[in-house]
């Protein structure tokens, strides 16, 4: 019995010539890729960076001591959603390419979108830590429901029991101040990916010998897809004046 259960373990691990079989690793997923490159605070540098100062409807460039937060202007997730959805279907349904070449396409890709060094191609600033955390809600929400109304987000940072104490309708335009001074380098980002996106996939179907005529599925492109999110937050900052105004005329009319 033993030798047996020794035999069919043996068989297991060997090919029909009987050598050993080489261990295979599982395939890469480039939906599951993480596009969030090592480094953390290090992906960004004092000298892009912005402050806000609390009470203002703007930021200035400068780095806040106080505390700063290390932003993707073009947000992982908008360009994973993107990535995931035109691009991922070719990869992960290959059966010709290698992890290698896979991890090789999934890694420029990433590389773009953490990009810090060339000014105009960077996609990385420090920012102050209350307005970003706006902003990752936003693009968050906005991506869970598109038609979500953008007044509708400001009321939920207004009345929301986690948030409320800490609302400003001053912080939420400050964010849009924050994405229209960075709205060319984030478009520029954008523009890179699928630029990137449109070669890899000529170059997959070239690898692929043609065969499974590897191409992009259908979808907006990164550059739509954060355009409309732009276009959306102006929305949330007309929506926040409106209120700032509000509480402006409530407290004079207090006052008289």
């Amino acid at each position: 019995m033993q030798f047996l259960k020794l035999y069919n373990l043996l068989a297991f691990f060997c090919t029909t010539t009987g050598v050993l079989a080489a261990p295979t690793s599982p395939a890469v997923s480039c939906a599951r890729f993480d596009f969030r490159a090592d480094g953390g605070r290090t992906l960004c540098s004092q000298e892009a960076a912005y402050k806000w100062d609390g009470e203002s409807t703007t930021v200035t460039q400068g780095y806040d001591t106080s505390g700063s937060s290390c932003d993707h202007v073009l947000e992982i997730s908008v360009a994973r959603e993107v990535i995931k959805t035109r691009f991922c279907p070719g990869m992960d349904g290959s059966k010709t390419l290698t992890n290698q070449e896979k991890i090789a396409s999934l890694k420029k890709l990433r590389q773009i979108i953490n990009a810090g060094a060339l000014p105009q191609q960077r996609n990385t600033f420090f920012i102050t830590t209350a307005p970003e955390q706006v902003k990752g809600r936003a693009v968050e929400t906005w991506l869970d429901s598109i038609v979500f109304k953008a007044t509708m987000f400001v009321n939920s940072e207004k009345t929301s029991k986690r948030l409320k104490a800490l609302y400003s309708p001053q912080k939420l335009i400050a964010v849009g101040d924050y994405l229209s001074k960075t709205e060319a380098n984030s478009l520029k980002v954008a523009n890179l990916i699928d630029n990137a996106l449109a070669a890899e996939a000529a170059k997959i179907y070239v690898i692929e010998r043609k065969k499974c005529k590897f191409s992009l599925a259908a979808g907006k492109s990164t550059k739509d897809t954060w355009g409309a999110f732009l276009e959306w937050y102006k929305e949330v900052v007309t929506a926040a004046e409106a209120d700032m105004n509000a509480a402006a005329q409530a407290s004079n009319s207090g006052q008289k």
